[in-house]
């Protein structure tokens, strides 16, 4: 396929993700010719905020132009099977477009409707966390993205990935479910943890504003020393040390906070065991015994 950039897109699905992929490739120079939401007063609001004509909210998937080259759907995943048939009923589909959704969890193989259809097909997904639609487009800036799909679709790709100044893994459909996994718990388990820790101290009564500064520090601190050194480097405190007598009282005054947070305590020892060059041993006993 030989599309020629600036390209013509459509929005299915103003949401979050909808509005930075929209809004970054308008501030990139490509024509948006439609929005569709489920919810009228989003598609609107997404408009409003870009600032283009002649794009306009579609009242159905049906009334999407047809000149289109990009569609990207950006709905719910429990939505795009729904979304593909109707798109593949719908009768807007040529040879020449591309379709484009963005889960992360589920492949292209949903959009297989509309591949039969004859639309090129693919999914592309932000490594990003994006809080709202308003500040989309920033939060999508230098993020990586995953991409898996049909080659034709790679031009569009390429252009949003440029748009945000970011950069691409490729990956195997197959491989989806285990890859957004791992994101979603690097993405919400690290805010998980902070919860436990406000939490705790909390019952400690230690005061709210340094102690959340105090959470925030030390989150912060081992993350960027976990992009700069390797994780046996990155580590600190008594699995490190090996201070085995340190480890017994941890576990004793956790199995008086609750079970839940004293199970937590074993199984990430045991997996931050697995990273440590010493001490592995005699940790790893402690904490088998303590399970």
């Amino acid at each position: 396929m030989n599309l020629k950039l600036p390209g013509r897109f459509a929005v299915i699905g103003a949401g979050r993700i909808g509005s930075g992929f929209a809004k970054l490739l308008v501030t990139a120079g490509h024509t948006l010719t439609a929005v569709y939401d489920s919810d009228p007063l989003k598609a609107q609001a997404l408009l409003r905020s870009l600032h283009v004509n002649p794009a306009l909210p579609a009242d159905d998937i049906a009334s999407l132009p047809a000149e289109t080259e990009l569609f990207l759907i950006t709905v719910p995943d429990d939505s795009i099977s729904l979304i593909a048939n109707e798109i593949s009923n719908s009768r807007i589909i040529i040879t020449s477009q591309c379709f484009l959704h963005a889960s992360g969890a589920l492949s292209s193989q949903l959009l297989q409707p509309i591949a039969k259809c004859g639309g090129s097909i693919g999914s592309l997904h932000p490594l990003r966390a994006v809080p709202d639609p308003e500040h989309a487009d920033e939060a999508l800036k230098g993020a990586v993205f995953s991409f898996e799909g049909d080659s034709e679709v790679r031009r569009f790709v390429d252009a949003l990935v440029s748009a945000a100044g970011g950069s691409l893994l490729t990956i195997r459909a197959e491989d989806k479910p285990l890859y957004h996994a791992i994101a979603c718990m690097v993405a919400n388990y690290v805010v998980t943890m902070t919860a436990v820790a406000d939490n705790t101290w909390a019952t400690l009564g230690l005061t709210e504003g340094p102690r959340r500064q105090a959470i925030r520090d030390l989150a912060i601190d081992s993350i960027i020393n976990s992009t700069l050194r390797s994780p046996n480097e990155a580590l600190t405190g008594p699995l490190v040390r090996g201070d085995t007598t340190t480890i017994r009282l941890h576990l004793a005054a956790l199995h008086q906070a609750g079970p839940s947070i004293h199970e937590l305590y074993i199984l990430l020892g045991k997996l931050t065991v697995g990273l440590l060059a010493q001490n592995a041993d005699r940790i790893l006993q402690i904490l088998d015994d303590a399970g």
